[in-house]
Order: structure tokens, then sequence, then C-alpha cells
């Protein structure tokens, strides 16, 4: 009897309870979600928020910084976003911002930049400093303006024509509507989220800036480069180029992609980029690609555009400044046409003679000597041998010609050494150039002519401090003399 009372008890308890109303809990709104990351926000390095990166670990509450900067990682949309622009809250702003930013599109672009004017205080940045703990630790202020101009420079570091606008003082960094405009203007010429300019942008959003891309960005880039194949012809080629997709290309894609791209060219393209005429992508200074295309000269062009390319070579060394000129044109022009490749070679070596264009030189000299004629090789020699190698910036010059000699042609490389060697002009070389003789010498005979301390100590010389190597650079030279009949040519 008793069980019976209670199991009608327990029934009518079931049935009053399932007769009340659910209690919910209300989800929170994105403006609530993003007050609350704000408020445990206590400070922020501004780029470290708009490029996702972890903030540096020393100053206070940094643990509470990365928290905070990890809740920012989510599915935000444009249209929740925006109206948080205008909140009363200086830091909801800013992290509005810096939301609107990550979605890497365009269209967002005019909101931003309606708030460059913005003098509000917001997140302060945490002072690197030298050791210690300093209390309080020292903050730089910013305002919410800052993160807005920190968006549209990001865009206009990566298009020309923004650029050039800002090169002139014509973005409206001071009056926000005018520069609404532009950005709108800028927006609407392109497309949303496979512009040029866009992809460079969500490719810094995706490394975080930085170097050596780390492994934990790899599924991101990887990402990004799936989107960039989306790009239309001919502009998927220049698109993969300007967000450096040769280095950061994973697995999956083939080393030789960006060269296929470029094969798929048209030849008018082709043309036009190295005549540096302004192109189809407002995004590309004139001429962008130009190198790439020269470094693979030989797969891109025919023989029967060697006078073109050694005509635009002309026209671009007499009117251009010297940091502006390519041997790539006359080193495609020789690889093209062999026959006359020594004469082509060494002309050009006469004709790059400004200070500005010693890069240059070593890369025809460098060519000259690969041609395997005694004319080219000779060429070569003289040009080790004259001043011009002789600098204060360590890994170019002569050095940079003995390394890619060797890369690029061991047996050549060996009889080149040995006629530097023989040279009369051998005592006139340097520090970091001997060096590399001394080492290489030593391989061919396998005797020790240097010390491990005494390679070290070279290696960190230039090729014009003479001084500094002391007697010791003719003592390694003169033992090079005594070794050249061993293993020479």
């Amino acid at each position: 009897m008793r069980r019976a009372v209670f199991a009608c008890m327990m029934v009518l308890i079931a049935a009053r309870l399932s007769a009340q109303p659910a209690v919910t809990t209300r989800p929170a709104s994105v403006a609530e979600r993003v007050e609350r990351i704000a408020a445990n926000l206590p400070w922020a390095a501004p780029f470290d928020a708009l490029y996702d990166r972890e903030p540096d670990r020393w100053p206070p509450r940094a643990a509470e910084v990365t928290r905070a900067l990890a809740a920012l990682r989510s599915d935000w949309r444009a249209e929740d976003l925006r109206p948080l622009l205008a909140d009363a809250n200086p830091k909801v702003r800013t992290l509005a911002i810096v939301l609107l930013f990550r979605l890497e599109r365009l269209d967002v672009l005019p909101d931003i930049a309606r708030l460059v004017g913005d003098e509000a205080q917001t997140f302060p940045e945490a002072v690197l400093v030298d050791g210690g703990q300093p209390d309080p630790w020292p903050m730089d202020p910013h305002t919410v303006g800052d993160y807005a101009r920190f968006v549209i420079d990001a865009y206009a570091d990566a298009s020309y024509e923004l650029d050039e606008l800002r090169k002139a003082d014509r973005l409206a960094y001071d009056k926000p509507e005018e520069l609404a405009r532009q950005m709108a203007h800028f927006a609407s010429r392109r497309d949303v989220s496979l512009s040029t300019a866009g992809l460079r942008v969500a490719m810094n959003i995706a490394t975080g800036q930085i170097t050596p891309l780390q492994p934990d960005r790899m599924e991101r880039v990887d990402d990004l480069l799936g989107r960039a194949g989306d790009v239309p012809e001919p502009r998927r080629f220049f698109a993969l180029l300007a967000i450096d997709n040769e280095r950061l290309h994973g697995p999956e894609s083939p080393d030789d992609y960006l060269l296929s791209e470029a094969r798929r060219l048209p030849r008018e393209v082709r043309m036009r980029t190295v005549r540096c005429d302004s192109g189809d992508d407002p995004d590309l200074e004139p001429g962008f690609g130009r190198h790439y295309l020269l470094d693979h000269g030989v797969d891109l062009f025919r023989a029967s555009d060697v006078d073109t390319l050694l005509h635009i070579e002309e026209r671009l060394h007499r009117h251009d400044p010297p940091w502006t000129h390519d041997a790539g044109y006359v080193l495609t022009a020789a690889q093209l046409r062999p026959a006359d490749a020594d004469r082509l070679l060494t002309d050009a070596l006469r004709g790059f003679d400004s200070e500005a264009e010693s890069e240059q030189r070593t890369r025809l000299a460098t060519a000259l000597a690969l041609t395997g004629t005694d004319r080219g090789e000779n060429a070569a020699i003289d040009w080790f041998f004259s001043p011009s190698p002789l600098t204060g910036v360590m890994g170019i010059g002569r050095e940079k010609f003995l390394q890619t000699l060797h890369d690029r042609d061991a047996a050549r490389y060996r009889r080149i050494v040995a006629r530097i060697i023989r040279d009369n002009r051998l005592p006139s070389l340097g520090p970091a150039s001997t060096v590399i003789l001394v080492t290489s010498v030593e391989g061919y005979t396998g005797h020790q002519i240097a010390s491990e301390d005494e390679v070290r100590t070279f290696r960190s010389y230039s090729e014009g401090q003479r001084e500094q190597a002391g007697k010791l650079l003719g003592d390694w030279q003169r033992m090079l003399r005594e070794t050249v009949d061993e293993w020479g040519a």
C-alpha cells in the first residue's frame, strides 16, 4: 500500500515539474562577448592583436593577455561587428577594428577608416625593457584611431595604388569621411577576397609577419595558398608571386608550380611585364614580376626575343635609377643566344659601371665564368681582381661569385680557383675571399692550411678588412701557391 502511494506521489511531482517552463540560458550577444574580452585584456601590442600573435611573456599579466587574445579566435561576422564600431567603450571599438581586419575583407575598410580620428585612449602597450621587473611596468598609450590607421597602412603597404597616394600625402588620414570614401573606391574596384592587396594582407595575418614561418602557422598558410589558386588567370601568377608562394608553398604543391603558372602567361603579358609597362592589377607596380620572368628567361622567352630584350634593357638602363637596373635581360639573352654570350656579357659587364650596380656585375661575371670559354673566364677573373668587389658588406661580390660558381659547376669552380691562385694579383685579395679559397683547397688536398679558430675569425672579416687579417692573410696566400700544382689542372 505504501509503495503504491509513493508511486502516485512521484507521478504527480513529475507531472507538475513537466508543466513548469524550461529554464534556458540566453546566449551572450556579440557585443557582450567582445565587452567581456575587452574587460579581461589589461594591455595589448597592436600588431599582436591584429596579426593574432603571442604577446611578450615578460610584462605583468601576460597570461591574461594571452587568454584574452585567444578568445578573439572565433567565427565572427561583419554584420555583427560593424555596430560595435560605434560602441561607447573605446576598447570595444578597438577590438571591433581588430576583428574586422582579421576577416580579410576589403568591404570593411570604409567602416574602419571612419575611426582614424578617434582619439579615445584604448589598451596600452607594454614597453620592452632590458632586464629586470620594473614596477610599475612602463606602458605606451594608444588610441582607437591608432588601430584604424594601422589597418589602412597594412593595405597601403600591400597595394601600389594606395602606397602612391600615401607617398603623395593624398590618403586623407586627417579627414575620416574622405578616407572612408577613398577606401570604398579602393574596395569597389577589387574582388572582396581575392585582390592582390587583400591576399598580401591575408598572408601577413596567416604568417603573423613572423620569419621563418612557424609550424603552428602552416595550416593557415596552406589554406590561403589554396584560396589564391582561385585567382583568375593571368593575374594568378602575379598574385602568387606577391604572396611568396615559391617560399611558402606546402609539400603538396609541386616545386615548379609558380613556373608552370608563368608558362601559362600570354606572351604579350610577359613582354609587357619586362618592359615595365603598367598592367591590369593596380595593386602591383609596373614591371612587378620581371625579375622572376628574367631569372627563368630560358623557359619563358624565345631566341627571337633577344633583340627586344636587349633594347628594353638599354632603354631602362639609360633612363632609370641605377638600383633598378637588372642584368637579367642580358643574362637571358646570353642563354637564348649562346654563340654571342661572351660578347653580350663582357659588354654588359663594362656597362654596369656604377657603385649601385655591383650586384649586377657579380651576376654577369659569374655567368662569364660559367660559359667555359677562355674569353669568358678571362673577363670573369679580371673582374674578380678589380677594385669593385672590395666592399664592407659581407656575402656579396667575390664571396658570392665563388659560392655561386661552386654550387653551379664544381669542376669549373676548381679550375677557376686554380687560375685565381696562380694569378699575380692574388695578394690583392681580402680575407673574405681568401678564406673561401683556403677551405676549398683543403678539401682538394686533404691537408689543413688553417685552424678552425683561424677560419672562424676570418669569417667575421669583410673583404675590405685586410689590416685586421694581419700577416696570416699573406701566409695563407703563400701556402695556396705552394699547393696549387698538387691539385690544379
